[in-house]
């Protein structure tokens, strides 16, 4: 039979690993201020675990502070740029009674993540977004691509849209 660990033990594990994770950012820092190129910074990714209801009950593991856009009912929330994972500052948006996010846009006006790619953001949230310093389009595309087909002719543009 396999032996539990008891939560003194857990404990134990869970500091060591926080631990080894510090130094390892710390390393990180060092280089990147050293100018030391990281190579081995591949398939790390940040990820935010919460905890759910169980039971009617909920436990908050962490809070956001939601901000409301002045001119529509959907809200925000800013993540600042953290250069160990490497990820740049960015903004999540949600509903005004929601959890599940509609859009997330990178400071540069790219999406934050794959699937915001081509998103429409309505006119007055990337009014408000620009003046918070993001660098939304004028047609408030996200990483919206134009392809220049001049000098291609029709059934070469329908075989390369295809």
């Amino acid at each position: 039979m396999k032996h539990l660990k008891s939560f003194e033990e857990f404990i134990e594990e869970l500091n060591e690993s926080a631990s080894k994770s510090n130094q390892l950012t710390e390393k990180y820092r060092m280089q990147k201020l050293a100018d030391i190129p990281i190579d081995n910074l591949k398939g790390k990714y940040c990820i935010l675990i919460s905890v759910g209801e169980s039971e009617g009950k909920s436990l908050i593991t962490e809070h956001e502070q939601y901000q409301g856009f002045q001119k529509t009912t959907n809200r925000y929330v800013q993540h600042p740029e953290n250069p160990d994972i490497p990820v740049q500052a960015h903004y999540h948006i949600y509903p005004s009674k929601g959890k599940k996010e509609i859009y997330a846009v990178n400071m540069d006006g790219t999406a934050h993540h794959k699937k915001n790619r081509g998103y429409g953001v309505p006119k007055k949230e990337a009014d408000e977004l620009r003046k918070m310093g993001v660098e939304i389009p004028d047609d408030r595309i996200i990483e919206n691509r134009e392809i220049d087909f001049s000098g291609f002719e029709l059934d070469q543009v329908l075989l390369l849209i295809e």
